[in-house]
């Protein structure tokens, strides 16, 4: 991301991982013209270990909350669907199932359950 400072004292043992960035995501960056998170944004800079400012984080809860509200609990999909087990939190297990299973605004994913623990 653009958000990260190059290395100023030039003492990084290891020069290949980039630093962390300094900054939140900026809301601008974070969301679309539409209002919704941009999916591959957000996941750099959470990769990147970067953090979300608390009402962008409350944003995307509100936004999830009404999405799953309006579904049943009994879905139908036509296949071909990604099933996912449950991933506790395990962030970068998410991340490997979507790069395994496809741009997920492309393909279908069936989630389980047990985001976190």
């Amino acid at each position: 991301m653009d958000d990260s400072v190059e290395d100023p004292a030039n003492d990084r043992v290891v020069k290949e991982v980039l630093p962390l960035p300094m900054f939140n995501l900026s809301h601008n960056k974070l969301f679309s013209k539409k209002g919704l998170p941009a999916y591959k944004v957000l996941q750099e800079h959470l990769i990147q270990e970067g953090k979300l400012d608390k009402n962008d984080i409350l944003q995307i809860i509100e936004l999830f909350k009404t999405i799953v509200k309006s579904e049943s609990n009994i879905v139908k999909m036509a296949d071909p669907v990604v099933v996912v087990g449950d991933i506790h939190g395990q962030f970068y297990d998410l991340v490997k199932i979507l790069e395994k299973g496809g741009d997920p605004q492309k393909n279908r994913y069936i989630f389980l359950g047990d985001y976190v623990d």
